[in-house]
């Protein structure tokens, strides 16, 4: 499923959990892909458009886990509250970093895709706060 991986790889360091039965999955109304929309999905012209930007870009990847399985996200603050929901319907589907931040209650304004404050003037880093810098499809406050 890739979680060794995931896990070496360093990308989170609390606990995980693992939905074998994806019961969650389900709960949420996330979708599966089935044999009619799986090629359109995969095939289609806005997927060969995100592959041939993350090749340009040099992204990597793999075909790891349930490549069936669309999914979403869901970004819950601290006390359980639901601040933003995104469910796929195709598997080119993502959610909008804008609406992300917008959702965490950061701007991104004034911030460029690959920019960060070490690029911004010490005079206009005063003035902009929270500060974010975003690297390709993510966005961190600094």
């Amino acid at each position: 499923m890739g979680v060794d991986e995931f896990v070496k790889g360093n990308f989170f360091s609390g606990d995980l959990f693992i939905d074998t039965k994806k019961q969650s999955y389900k709960a949420l109304g996330f979708k599966r892909l089935n044999i009619f929309n799986i090629f359109p999905s995969v095939f289609g012209k806005k997927a060969r458009e995100l592959n041939s930007e993350a090749k340009k870009d040099n992204l990597g990847g793999n075909m790891t886990g349930d490549g069936m399985q669309n999914g979403g996200l869901l970004v819950v603050d601290k006390g359980g509250k639901l601040l933003f929901s995104f469910k796929q319907d195709l598997a080119t589907d993502h959610a909008e970093n804008a609406d992300i931040l917008k959702a965490l209650g950061l701007s991104s304004d004034g911030f460029e895709k690959g920019k960060d404050a070490a690029d911004t003037p010490a005079s206009d880093q005063a003035s902009a706060a929270p500060k974010v810098v975003c690297e390709e499809d993510v966005c961190k406050r600094v």
